[in-house]
């Protein structure tokens, strides 16, 4: 009898544990989940178009919404509302097991009596060839300002996140290459170093000071530069950029050759950043691996960029470019 008690009590115990350790999902934020939609459809007010979301595990909720505190225990069927390019990208496969991205929010629907919904921010049929962790989504309240998260990528669209290995595509990744007999440690220390003097003392950039008597200090060597990486490149180009406008300049340098650094169509700046990225992609297999593993999906950046940024700038667009030749 005492064996019998114990044994219960430990099965309770293990069950207490159990729920206890069950985390709820909170309203507002931005969850992945898995199951299958229905075929039917409602059409709400004709602006979105809604569609049920069978969950392959039920969930629990919590959290404030707009109506006040509404937690749900066991929630195994929500609406989705889906965005029409959302709705016309989903018609294209054929509709079953999917991975639905999105937030959460509580409104009683009287359509299909279901009390939690979901706003869709990416859907992927399962069976897809590309990872789940790249459009994993990410709740940072420390997310900087010009950062864009994968869960904010469209259909048929991947962030290329610094927070997943999409991240090796970007500028600032740690893929030494080799140009022309000089190593460089990134694509964005190459990027930079172009914007600091050179070694020939006729270089204009070493003047002391600028035409408003400020003086131009440059706090690195363009060697230095070449074997930054990420932020601190980064951060070298910026102070690059106060001392070119101290300086009236708006012009870099490679190997001796003065050229535009800002130009809306492609020139000399353009060529030598598609020439950094080709050589990097040809001497880091990963990246080659990487690349070739988006398939055709569209690639965008995980930053917001300046509307009238130059052709250079936009090296999601060069990734494809080079991913196309590669399939040739």
């Amino acid at each position: 009898m005492i064996r019998r008690f114990s044994l219960i009590v430990a099965v309770l115990a293990s069950l207490s544990i159990t729920i206890e350790a069950q985390k709820c999902l909170r309203y507002g934020s931005i969850v992945s989940l898995t199951g299958n939609v229905r075929l039917r459809l409602y059409n709400n007010r004709n602006e979105e178009k809604v569609l049920m979301f069978t969950l392959d595990r039920s969930i629990c909720t919590t959290g404030r919404d707009q109506t006040g505190f509404n937690p749900e225990r066991r929630v195994r069927q929500l609406q989705i509302a889906m965005k029409p390019e959302y709705w016309d990208a989903l018609k294209l496969r054929k509709p079953g097991r999917v991975v639905v991205t999105g937030r959460l929010f509580h409104r009683f629907s009287h359509s299909h009596k279901t009390r939690v919904l979901m706003e869709v921010v990416r859907f992927r049929s399962i069976g897809s060839t590309y990872p789940d962790s790249w459009f994993a989504p990410i709740n940072d309240p420390n997310k900087p300002e010009w950062e864009i998260l994968p869960q904010e990528a469209k259909a048929g669209e991947v962030i290329l996140s610094k927070r997943n290995e999409l991240g090796i595509l970007s500028n600032f990744a740690a893929t030494p290459f080799e140009l022309e007999g000089k190593r460089y440690a990134s694509v964005e220390g190459f990027w930079q170093m172009m914007l600091y003097p050179e070694e020939v003392t006729s270089d204009e950039r070493r003047v002391t000071s600028g035409k408003d008597g400020k003086a131009a200090v440059w706090k690195y060597t363009r060697d230095q530069v070449a074997q930054m990486t990420a932020f601190e490149a980064k951060q070298a180009g910026t102070l690059a950029e106060e001392n070119m406008r101290k300086l009236g300049i708006d012009w870099v340098t490679y190997q001796g050759k003065k050229f535009p650094y800002r130009s809306q169509t492609p020139g000399e700046h353009y060529k030598l950043i598609v020439a950094a990225m080709r050589a990097k992609l040809e001497q880091n297999p990963e990246v080659k691996r990487v690349l070739l593993a988006t398939g055709d999906l569209i690639l965008k950046p995980d930053h917001y960029g300046e509307s009238d940024a130059p052709p250079e700038w936009k090296y999601n667009e060069i990734w494809m470019q080079m991913r196309s030749e590669l399939r040739r």
